[in-house]
C-alpha cells in the first residue's frame, strides 16, 4: 500500500513521530507550514491525507483535494476545518476529543484556586510590603463556593470530579449532554443565565462553533456577580473579552483567569497588562510531554486507519 500524507502546518520541533507511523504503514509524509490557502492547495493537491492544526481548512481547499480521504486535525476542536464539506465530499475529519482531558482541567482547577484563595493577589500584595491578609477578603469556604461548568463534556466532566473531591459543589449547562450524565456525576443541570448569575466561579469548557462564539457575551457577564471569577481554558472567543475587560476594570466581576484569548498572541500586551485581577497564561492548559505525544500518535495512527479502508477511531461527524 502507498499513499501520500501532507501535514500542512504544525507547531511541533520536528515530524519524527508522525513520519514513523506513516512510513511503517507504507505512507509518505510531506511537510510545510502553510496557512494560505491556494498555498495549501497547492501543496496537497495530489495527496491522499491531510493533517492540520491551525490553518484553515474551507470548503475551497477540500473541493480542490481529489484524492483527500481524510483531514486529521491535531486537537479536541475542529472549528478551522469546513467539517458540513468535508462530510458532502465524503471526506473523514479525525481529531481527539480524548486528547489532554487532565491537562486542561488540572489547568482550570490551578486557576480556580488562585483566584479563590487569592494566592495571586496575595503575591502582589506581600511583594510590594504589605502583610494584610485583611486585603484579601472575603474569602469563602469550598464547601460555599458553587462552581458554574459551561460545557459538561470530557473535560467539564472530569472538572467537576477534580472539584468536587476538594469540597466544591458544582453546577452545570450544556444543552447537548443527557440527564443521565448529569446525574451520574453529581452535578446539577441549569440553564446558562442562572449559571451565570448563581455561580461564584465560572469555568469554561466548551467547543468553539457558530452557537458559542461570544456565549458569554457582555448580557451574560453581566449577570455575574460582583464577588464572581471566570476561568477560561477552552477557546478565546468563547468570551466576549472586551466586555470582561470593561467588567474588571469598573470591579463588576471580581476577577479572571483566561489561557485562550480571541487573538493569539494578543495586539496589545501593554493593554491587558494594566487589566485588574486578571490571570494570564500562554495557551498552555492543553500541555505536557505525554499529551503531544498521544496527539501527534493518534492523529497520525487515524490517517492509517483510513488508508487501510477503516474509519478513523475519532471522526468529527
Amino acid at each position: 500500500m502507498s499513499f501520500l500524507v501532507a501535514q500542512v502546518d504544525y507547531d511541533y520541533p520536528d515530524t519524527r513521530i508522525e513520519r514513523e507511523i506513516i512510513e511503517a504503514a507504507g505512507g509518505e509524509l510531506k511537510s510545510a507550514h502553510l496557512r494560505d490557502e491556494q498555498e495549501l492547495i497547492d501543496f496537497a493537491a495530489d495527496a491522499d491525507a491531510v493533517i492540520v492544526q491551525y490553518a484553515p481548512i474551507t470548503r475551497n481547499v477540500l473541493e480542490h483535494l481529489p484524492s483527500c480521504k481524510i483531514v486529521s486535525r491535531y486537537g479536541i476542536g475542529i472549528d478551522n476545518v469546513d467539517v458540513v464539506a468535508a462530510q458532502e465530499l465524503g471526506i473523514y475529519v479525525a481529531h481527539n476529543p480524548e486528547y489532554c482531558i487532565d491537562e486542561v482541567s488540572d489547568h482550570a482547577l490551578a486557576m480556580i484556586m488562585t483566584l479563590q484563595r487569592q494566592i495571586a493577589s496575595g503575591t502582589d500584595l506581600v511583594k510590594q510590603g504589605m502583610w494584610d491578609f485583611t486585603k484579601l477578603t472575603p474569602i469563602k469556604a469550598s464547601s460555599q463556593t458553587t462552581i458554574g461548568i459551561i460545557g459538561f463534556g470530557h473535560i467539564g466532566r472530569r472538572i467537576a470530579q477534580k472539584l468536587q473531591a476538594v469540597g466544591f459543589p458544582c453546577i452545570a449547562h450544556d444543552p447537548y449532554v443527557s440527564q443521565e450524565t448529569f446525574d451520574s456525576h453529581g452535578v446539577r443541570r441549569v440553564a446558562l443565565p442562572y449559571l451565570m448569575q448563581y455561580a461564584d466561579c465560572i469555568t469554561v469548557h466548551c467547543s468553539l462553533t457558530d452557537e458559542t462564539k461570544n456565549l458569554v457575551d457582555a448580557a451574560m457577564i453581566g449577570l455575574m456577580k460582583p464577588e464572581a471569577y471566570i476561568v477560561n481554558t477552552s477557546r478565546g472567543p468563547v468570551i466576549d473579552v472586551d466586555a470582561l475587560s470593561l467588567a474588571l476594570r469598573q470591579g463588576k466581576v471580581r476577577g479572571a483567569a483566561l489561557d485562550v484569548l480571541p487573538e493569539e498572541p494578543p495586539k496589545s500586551f501593554e493593554e491587558i497588562a494594566h487589566l485588574p485581577s486578571l490571570l494570564l497564561t500562554p495557551h498552555i492548559a492543553f500541555y505536557s510531554e505525554t499529551a503531544i505525544v498521544e496527539l501527534r500518535s493518534s492523529i497520525a495512527r487515524q490517517v492509517v486507519q483510513v488508508m487501510q479502508n477503516e474509519a478513523p477511531r475519532y471522526n468529527a461527524y
